[in-house]
């Protein structure tokens, strides 16, 4: 080949190397973003912040939302055959109100009775966008500061409520409510006082 240069250690090495242009990088999909998994559940916590809760809700509705779920997962459990399922059930609800306009603050506390349903909780709410039943605002939550039943009960249950009924005073279940809407116990929490002039 001529006009090559020369070279002991190849010496029928070729003018040039034709170099073969690398293929483009294939582009990278970001993993989609998982909402409202909270970085502090260690799985062994039992009460729920729920958050962003519709204003018209008031705690018949937020029961049924949470009937209706368990109800699901306990048919889902049964169905599965699997050997002593865990029962998906909740011991306690608070919605406060803020009696200013008559309605819900928008956020509420919910105690399960087991640390697995609380798991399974954040991460169907978590893992795809779900909303609240009869609204379009997407159900977001927390792990709530203080943990457990007895905790919350203790924690309100000297707290004054100066509304007209105790449809907004924290309530505990016995038994626990686990979706079939049998008849259970209502426990109102709290002192209830009758507001005499509401417009204050």
């Amino acid at each position: 080949m001529a006009g090559a240069r020369y070279s002991s250690l190849n010496p029928h090495a070729p003018e040039y190397i034709p170099i073969t242009p690398l293929p483009p990088p294939l582009p990278t999909i970001d993993p989609p973003p998982q909402q409202n998994v909270h970085p502090k559940l260690k799985g062994h916590e039992t009460t729920v912040k729920l958050e962003n809760v519709p204003l018209h809700y008031n705690r018949k509705k937020l029961m049924d939302f949470l009937d209706s779920y368990c109800l699901l997962e306990n048919q889902k459990a049964r169905d599965s055959n699997k050997e002593n399922p865990h029962v998906f059930a909740f011991d306690f609800v608070y919605l406060p109100m803020n009696f200013k306009w008559t309605g819900i603050e928008g956020y509420g506390f919910v105690n399960f009775t087991d640390h697995r349903t609380l798991l399974k909780f954040f991460r169907d709410f978590s893992e795809r966008a779900k909303t609240y039943p009869d609204s379009e605002i997407n159900v977001q939550m927390s792990i709530a500061e203080m943990q457990g039943k007895n905790a919350l009960v203790e924690r309100f249950k000297s707290e004054r409520f100066l509304f007209e009924s105790d449809e907004f005073h924290p309530v505990s279940f016995n038994p626990p409510r686990n979706g079939s809407r049998a008849s259970v116990k209502v426990n109102s929490v709290g002192i209830f006082q009758l507001r005499i002039n509401p417009t204050d």
